[in-house]
């Protein structure tokens, strides 16, 4: 039998084995046991998503698009790449090549942070971690 389980009921008394034997442990009659296939279980709630409800799909001229206050960072080029700005709340992931200046980057975003209540940024609001583990080149 394919499509899920084998599972053993008596045909006299009704118990189920999930293995076959010439004599029913219930009720002791011989011969009564009669394959069949168990029906499928509900899903445990211990396999279900975590994501809550599944989104809604919706066309692009429905999005309610807000634009979000933005903090300037104190560095021209990282605000124009951040499209302003950092957003509260949000993670920013910089990389690059090798030799292109990121260490810079992070160097004076780290000075611009030091600063206290400037541009709204909050000192020792910000983690910086590199992505190779390599702190001592930041």
């Amino acid at each position: 039998m394919k499509g899920g389980k084998r599972q053993y009921q008596c045909q006299q008394c009704g118990a189920v084995a999930s293995k076959w034997a010439g004599q029913c442990a219930e009720c002791g009659q011989w011969n009564t046991l009669e394959e069949s296939v168990a029906p499928a279980a509900s899903a445990s709630p211990r396999f279900t998503s975590y994501a809550g409800e599944a989104p809604r799909i919706m066309n692009l001229a429905e999005v309610d698009a807000e634009e979000a206050p933005r903090l300037d960072t104190g560095l021209s080029e990282l605000d124009r790449v951040l499209g302003g700005g950092l957003v509260i709340g949000s993670v920013v992931l910089l990389g690059g090549d090798p030799g292109e200046g990121l260490p810079e980057v992070v160097a004076g975003w780290e000075l611009a942070m030091r600063e206290p209540n400037v541009r709204g940024l909050i000192p020792g609001r910000a983690l910086l971690y590199p992505h190779d583990g390599d702190i001592e080149g930041i």
